[in-house]
């Protein structure tokens, strides 16, 4: 994790010297452009998780610069990197060459700061030499590599910049599942030439005894040789050699998993985060015995990161999975007092160096990075934490609405953050949290004659509706209860604190895992929790309507939702559903391992997969003419036209779709949004197979497409939705 602190020591000399003196002639600090393709999402509220309409996500990581307190760096889950040349106040977006939107850490060289390293998910390291506006793969992490922490050796001398950088970086390579358990290997790489060149430094030969990973790195400032590990499930370990030998300091710690830790350059103290609730620990003699806080003051605190103020150096703050806390002169019996972001999940605290303290005596300008909430700013040594995330977007998109009858009236929804609506095409959005309190939208639809009324169905809440564009909504759950009582039992427990795994597919199940368990588990009455899919409507009466459920099948309404029926079909997991007006058999449902059912009145309903592979998840239904249908399945596209064959034949796109458009100036186009990227297939002839193309979307490095959707009114504009790449429109002239 980011640790402002490394720069203490040679920030007080920096002051005094140019750093041009460090900028290489042909590498200047440039501004990328504001993403012209990105909606503004610039409507700003009194609540601060949605100060700024739609603005907002997962902000794993801030780094400030240390020569310079107006550029910042916020690494996301889902939409690379931004940066602020105002102090927090607006952001740009960085993504040319980062091969993964998905960072965890950010570090600044004290030699150079337009020079930068950032962890990219699972190819180790990419770097910068212009301020973040290009970037390139490190050598040294060949195959699967997470890299959680990177720490530059600040002892550098700043009179001598051609001497090269030390760099450590905390590692985690590929899981290798076995029968008899887990392997978790990684370690320690180490740089000498200032991040260009990486080489593992931790195995069993010179004393790194223990098959683990490491999540975070302490280089003690007084004596840069020396390092201390966070391993994720054997305590620390102590190297005094530059990581050649390593023994381990573990003795005294009460919990073995360490997610932070950092060395007190004033009086030598090491601070240990502590995961699974065990709050923090110290040494004062160089790791060789810890002292815990004690179980009744830890308060069941999952720590993520550990640092102390440099200008209250006896005092530390905790970021945590519910917020950031801070201890006064930690000890055993220490009781930290919350400070910021109750009941978040922080994954990071930057703490401003070069400005003066507070009137409280600590550092003035502190920021945190939260998952889902964006990022947040205290410029009073932190007595009032207030949003500073204008401009950065980085929304799991789950949803995306636009009314036929009035393209200006739109919603969409954001995993975790709800249901947004604009008035005015896109151009600004509000957030309706306050009005209906479900996170995990997974539909939204209009009744399509009157379009007088907006349905959306939740993963948890089941279905709601207004008539009144948002302001009121009412349940609509009247017999629509999730399953059958005899396929399912009555109370499980919903392990992942409201976190929606689908989500986190680009995640290895490592870190997943620890995700839900700082999350905790929540009891969860499956009789009473409802997950509704997808929504429908007979085309000849819009009163009539079918919802699909998770688990449970389909239900199905003759009074526009006020009351629910059960059909034939209450088993499977229902994905996505489609009405063909032309067809006496209109209704068909994609089916979680199981294909395409169809029915003639929602009510009986019988197997469509002829032609599927053998237990084909179709997550993606589309209409492409009359009797003609498109299934985005796993395993790619398939199509079955009712008059020719009548069976489902392959058109070849090999990657996991989650939603389809017919292009509306081309019926035999098809777009298909995959967590592979975004495709568009030709046919070769007219009966022929399809041949597909990547779109490569601009200002945008994020594969993952779970939404596409036509806008009405317009020629040929699209709406994609990504997992943490946002809400992105695509206009005629951007298209193929």
């Amino acid at each position: 994790m980011t640790r402002q602190i490394r720069f203490f020591l040679f920030v007080l000399l920096a002051v005094i010297i140019s750093t041009t003196l460090f900028y290489p002639i042909n590498q200047v600090v440039g501004q990328s452009p504001t993403p012209v393709n990105y909606i503004p999402f610039f409507t700003a509220g009194p609540d601060p998780d949605y100060a700024y309409g739609l603005d907002g996500g997962t902000v794993e990581n801030v780094i400030v610069d240390p020569y310079d307190s107006n550029i910042i760096y916020a690494g996301t889950w889902g939409n690379a990197i931004y940066k602020s040349f105002d102090a927090g106040a607006t952001w740009n977006h960085i993504t040319e060459g980062l091969r993964s939107p998905y960072i965890y850490e950010i570090s600044i060289d004290p030699l150079n700061p337009n020079h930068i390293l950032a962890s990219v998910y699972e190819h180790g390291i990419d770097q910068s030499f212009d301020g973040g506006n290009t970037w390139s793969p490190v050598v040294g992490f060949d195959g699967y590599s997470v890299v959680y922490s990177i720490d530059f050796d600040s002892s550098v001398p700043l009179s001598d910049p051609t001497r090269s950088g030390t760099v450590y970086a905390a590692v985690r390579q590929e899981t290798i599942i076995l029968p008899t358990g887990n392997i978790y290997p990684g370690g320690v790489w180490k740089s000498t030439d200032g991040g260009y060149n990486w080489r593992e430094v931790t195995n069993t030969d010179n004393g790194f005894n223990e098959e683990d990973y490491i999540y975070d790195l302490a280089i003690d400032p007084n004596n840069p040789n020396t390092l201390y590990t966070a391993n994720h499930r054997t305590g620390v370990y102590k190297t005094t050699n530059g990581g050649e030998t390593w023994i381990k300091a573990s003795t005294g710690l009460v919990h073995q998993d360490i997610r932070g830790i950092q060395v007190n350059p004033v009086n030598g103290t090491i601070y240990a985060g502590i995961w699974d609730g065990y709050g923090f620990a110290y040494s004062t003699n160089g790791g060789y015995s810890w002292v815990n806080n004690s179980p009744s003051h830890a308060m069941g605190l999952y720590v993520y990161e550990i640092q102390y103020d440099p200008y209250e150096p006896g005092n530390v703050y905790l970021t945590t999975s519910s917020g950031v806390f801070f201890c006064t002169n930690p000890s055993a019996t220490s009781t930290c007092s919350l400070i910021a972001n109750e009941k978040r999940f922080v994954f990071d605290l930057a703490l401003d160096l070069n400005g003066p303290a507070a009137e409280n005596g600590r550092t003035q300008n502190l920021y945190t990075g939260l998952q889902h909430f964006g990022l947040n700013k205290s410029d009073n040594g932190g007595e009032l934490f207030l949003p500073s995330y204008k401009g950065i977007r980085v929304n799991i998109i789950k949803a995306v609405m636009v009314d036929p009858s009035n393209p200006d009236i739109q919603f969409v929804s954001a995993g975790n953050r709800g249901i947004f609506r604009s008035t005015n095409g896109g151009v600004s959005w509000i957030s309706l949290h306050n009005n209906l309190d479900l996170e995990w939208i997974m539909d939204i639809t209009i009744k399509p004659d009157t379009f007088d009324i907006v349905y959306v169905g939740d993963r948890y809440g089941g279905l709601h509706y207004t008539t009144d564009l948002g302001i009121n909504w009412y349940s609509g759950n009247t017999g629509i209860r999730s399953a059958d009582s005899e396929v399912v039992v009555s109370e499980a427990q919903r392990s992942d604190g409201g976190i929606d795994q689908g989500d986190y597919e680009w995640m290895d199940p490592v870190d997943f895992q620890d995700l839900m368990d700082a999350m905790g588990d929540i009891s969860t009455d499956r009789d009473t929790m409802i997950y509704v899919s997808t929504i429908g409507f007979d085309p000849s009466d819009s009163n009539k309507m079918f919802a699909g459920k998770v688990p449970g099948g389909v239900s199905y309404s003759n009074d526009s939702g006020v009351v629910w029926i059960k059909s034939n079909l209450i088993y499977p997991d229902v994905l996505d559903s489609l009405v063909d007006p032309s067809r006496p058999e209109k209704y068909l449902v994609g089916i979680m391992n199981n294909g395409v059912k169809i029915s003639r009145d929602r009510i009986n309903w019988e197997d469509f997969k002829e032609g599927l592979p053998e237990g084909a998840d179709v997550y993606a239904l589309a209409l492409q003419g009359d009797g003609i249908y498109l299934a985005g399945t796993y395993d790619g596209m398939f199509r079955r036209d009712r008059s020719i064959g009548d069976v489902w034949v392959d058109l070849g796109l090999d990657a996991d779709i989650r939603d389809i458009i017919v292009d509306p100036t081309n019926s035999a186009m098809i777009w298909a949004a995959t967590i592979n990227g975004l495709f568009y297939g030709l046919p070769t002839s007219p009966e022929g197979p399809y041949e597909w193309t990547k779109f490569d979307v601009p200002d945008s490095n994020n594969d993952r497409f779970y939404v596409i959707e036509v806008i009405p009114g317009t020629i040929r504009d699209f709406y994609v939705g990504l997992d943490g790449g946002d809400l992105i429109r695509l206009t005629e002239d951007l298209l193929p």
